[in-house]
């Protein structure tokens, strides 16, 4: 009986406790609720975030895809101009330098054919009387002097 009369005056004193226990886990139940419903919000709040950056992404690569693209087709472009400038300046000079080739070369057989028709008109003089010989020979010198 002992045990008895000991249990009946632990009886309100544990009702009390286990009430209280109730209590707490109930509101540990509601905070456990709240911050479920917090972090649910939270991932939710992040998900949508990390979309938003996913898509702002890919519309950056693509710009950048597209923009490396025109580059590369600029690129291109401007060494195709490059070459055909040069094949024209190629071909222009080329022109220019052979004209002056062909000038040189007319130039140098005037030369012979005078130089020829001066030796001939001297070998001509000297076979004549001497007095014309000076004469021809100061108006050779001349013409000489003229063409050095």
């Amino acid at each position: 009986m002992a045990l008895s009369a000991e249990s009946s005056a632990m009886s309100p004193q544990l009702l009390e406790d286990l009430r209280g226990l109730r209590y707490l886990m109930t509101k540990m139940g509601d905070q456990i609720n709240r911050l479920e419903s917090r972090l649910d919000s939270e991932m939710a709040y992040m998900s949508r975030a990390l979309e938003e950056e996913r898509g702002k992404y890919m519309r950056l690569e693509s710009t950048m895809n597209e923009t490396i693209e025109l580059h590369q087709a600029e690129f291109q472009a401007l060494k195709q101009e490059q070459k055909g400038i040069a094949n024209r300046l190629d071909y222009q000079y080329n022109d220019r330098f052979k004209r002056v080739e062909e000038s040189v070369e007319s130039v140098q057989n005037h030369m012979v054919r005078m130089e020829n028709s001066i030796k001939d008109t001297l070998d001509i003089r000297l076979s004549a009387p001497a007095w014309g010989n000076a004469v021809f020979l100061s108006s050779a010198n001349i013409v000489v002097c003229l063409l050095a």
